[in-house]
């Protein structure tokens, strides 16, 4: 589990039948650790917006839907940036997707770097949004950082 959290939960609400609001999910959520030791917390997606009210019955399954949704899709994800991670990666992780991505940097410092060559430092409370440019990140710190991520699928015309 990441440093500084000693869990992480997903808490959803949706309305029953009788049109009451209820809790459909309060229940802890295990990381996707990937072989480059990043971790990802897939905390809620649809393929396409629901209408309201709405009411997910039923387990959850973050696998079934990958972190970058079709359009018109959404994914919430949480994402942990080790200490040093990208720091080595001067090309191959540079990747873009058919998203807008709405990041909230919740813990530690990572930098972005754009394909200008241009690199931002993002700290605790700093807010991107990312329109599907060509990207990089790279933590340089001795701290995690904690990002939080609402990902849109997007129609790429070019």
């Amino acid at each position: 589990m990441m440093k500084g959290i000693s869990t992480m939960r997903r808490v959803v609400t949706g309305t029953n039948t009788a049109g009451k609001a209820v809790f459909t999910h309060i229940e802890e959520i295990e990381p996707f650790v990937a072989p480059s030791n990043i971790e990802r917390y897939d905390i809620w997606g649809w393929d396409e917006l629901p209408s309201l009210p709405y009411l997910h019955e039923g387990r959850y399954v973050p696998g079934e839907y990958p972190v970058h949704p079709p359009a018109p899709g959404v994914r919430v994800v949480t994402t942990v940036f080790p200490p040093g991670w990208g720091v080595d990666d001067d090309g191959p992780g540079r990747h873009l997707t058919d998203t807008v991505d709405i990041a909230f940097v919740l813990s530690g410092e990572v930098e972005l770097e754009q394909d200008d060559g241009v690199v931002v430092t993002l700290r605790a409370g700093d807010h991107l949004i990312q329109n599907g440019a060509l990207h990089l990140w790279r933590n340089r710190g001795t701290l995690p950082c904690i990002v939080g991520f609402v990902v849109f699928g997007v129609e790429r015309r070019a």
